[in-house]
């Protein structure tokens, strides 16, 4: 797409800009010492008469009118195109009552077209009825033409059609990345982000997965030392409760032995114990009985009552045997013997009466 550039055509010019009548026309220079500026200007105060036309020599799209504003009557009127027997005209109002005359010219009006063409443009001072007499005083800068140029960059024009409108020219650049390369790229950081995130979530999930096993692991094995008073090896099968009651509910008592004595009959007591797996603590901790069931013989050759605190021990002075060891002796006599063999009853002390 070819590009745009304006075209200047200063106040002097008279081949392009046509005053009409000369006579009415005063054309000097102008001094901006608020900028350090100055230029060439055309102006008159004649009311109607004086005017300029402005034919474009080339094709253009745009039309720019430079002037300077005045603070005590300032009305024009433009006229684009018009049948010179007709003439109807745009009001131009360049008034600034704060201006003090050391301020450069500033664009007064500004026309675009849809298409570069040629066209005519006439410019007349008119009566300002807001100030005395309607005085009104036109000045001319210079006329700027918008026209093609096939060397030039692409240019962004927004134009006005009142006299205050400004014209702004902006050079298009062309674009330095592809427009389909941004969302890729940014797509792909999306998708590293969210594998990130979701990986990132994986693991953490997996950890607490494994710390609950091992957590719950821990804690069963803790239930079970408290519940049995041990902590049973892997694979090792437990005795049931029923069985364990079962046991020591036959295991006979002391207080059973010293009632039978008293009896003084002969009383034989089952005892049943049951085989159960398991392990063996050393001499400092219980034992599992392995024995098998046997019975015990027990004869009381006299009857009496136990005093507590009066016990004599037959034989010498040392304690009856515990009951671990007569069980096992039992076992062991009970083992060697081929026929019926009576169990060595356990030694009762003589008990005064």
């Amino acid at each position: 797409m070819a590009g745009f550039r304006n075209t200047t055509f200063d106040d002097t010019d008279t081949t392009h800009l046509i005053y009409s009548p000369g006579g009415f026309w005063n054309h000097g220079t102008w001094n901006a010492s608020s900028t350090g500026q100055s230029g060439t200007l055309s102006t008159s105060n004649v009311l109607l008469d004086a005017n300029v036309t402005f034919t474009f020599p080339e094709p253009a799209i745009g039309f720019y009118y430079y002037g300077i504003q005045r603070s005590h009557g300032a009305v024009y009127g433009i006229c684009v195109d018009c049948d010179q027997n007709a003439l109807s005209f745009q009001t131009i109002d360049a008034v600034n009552t704060t201006d003090d005359g050391r301020n450069p010219p500033v664009l007064l009006y500004a026309v675009h077209f849809d298409t570069p063409g040629v066209h005519r443009i006439i410019l007349q001072n008119q009566p300002d009825t807001r100030f005395p007499n309607n005085n009104s005083q036109i000045d001319i800068d210079r006329f700027e033409l918008e026209v093609v140029d096939p060397n030039a960059p692409s240019t962004l024009t927004v134009t006005a059609s009142d006299a205050s409108a400004s014209s702004i020219s902006q050079p298009t650049s062309p674009p330095s990345t592809s427009p389909s390369s941004i969302p890729s790229s940014t797509s792909k950081n999306i998708g590293a982000i969210l594998g990130g995130v979701l990986g990132g979530s994986a693991l953490v999930l997996i950890a607490l997965a494994v710390w609950f096993l091992f957590w719950r692991r821990n804690r069963f094995r803790r239930n079970t030392i408290n519940h049995d008073g041990f902590d049973p090896a892997p694979g090792a099968p437990r005795p049931s409760p029923a069985a364990v009651q079962d046991s020591m509910s036959e295991i006979p008592t002391t207080s059973a032995m010293a009632a039978a004595a008293a009896k003084g009959r002969h009383t034989y007591s089952m005892q049943r114990t049951h085989h159960v797996a398991g392990p063996s603590f050393g001499s400092s901790g219980w034992t599992t009985p392995t024995t098998s069931s046997g019975f015990h013989h027990t004869e009381s050759s006299r009857r009496g009552e136990l005093s507590p605190g009066l016990m004599s021990v037959s034989g010498n002075d040392a304690p009856p045997p515990d009951y671990d060891q007569l069980f096992r002796r039992h076992s062991q006599s009970q083992s060697s013997s081929s026929g019926r063999a009576v169990g060595r009853s356990p030694i009762l002390p003589n008990v005064k009466q």
